[in-house]
């Protein structure tokens, strides 16, 4: 009677199959992984347009809630905010002071001068993009001052390096306090 070998260690077709097991579940956890790498870049990306948008809108509305007048400027694009308070803004302090809020090409500065030498205050913004100013009430009825402002900015973002840009427009409104203040009757 002839006893058969024992086989020791692993065919070749066994060696095989679990070659392949092992690529399918290599190739699913790659596949996780950059699942995962690119929802943390989208996190990422909004959480640092959050930070621009959240830090622009609150610097704008604590200068104009302040402001006694506000108005659009041409040249350049952009908002003329006129304070007969003394408060160091972008530059600028002393009373009567003017302080002009302009895009200049990713940037949103804010200075005395209304050119590229103000101050930065936010990067992210959409080039080419106008400050739009809307004053309050619309239309302003003649010989009155505006008592707020609806301002429009527009921020860009990418979602991914060489990716194509996605602009994000923002409107919100201000009250400026001095105005309505001065507009109110006195008893």
């Amino acid at each position: 009677m002839k006893h058969a070998k024992q086989q020791k260690g692993l065919s070749l077709v066994e060696l095989m199959v679990a070659l392949v097991i092992g690529l399918i579940l290599t190739a699913g956890v790659i596949h996780v992984f950059l699942g995962n790498q690119v929802a943390y870049r989208e996190t990422q990306r909004f959480s640092a347009l959050q930070d621009n948008i959240g830090f622009a809108v609150d610097f704008m509305v604590r200068d104009i809630r302040g402001a006694d007048a506000i108005a659009e400027t041409t040249s350049p694009e952009g908002i003329s905010v006129i304070r007969h308070r003394d408060a160091a803004v972008c530059g600028v302090s002393g009373s009567g002071s003017e302080v002009i809020y302009h895009v200049d090409g990713d940037s949103l500065r804010c200075g005395p001068a209304g050119d590229d030498t103000d101050p930065i205050l936010v990067q992210g913004m959409r080039p080419g993009s106008v400050l739009r100013f809307d004053p309050q009430p619309d239309p302003l009825p003649s010989g009155t001052n505006p008592i707020g402002a609806k301002i429009t900015l527009t921020f860009t973002s990418q979602a991914s390096e060489g990716g194509p840009p996605r602009h994000h427009s923002l409107t919100f409104h201000v009250a400026l306090r001095g105005p309505i203040l001065s507009n109110l009757p006195n008893p």
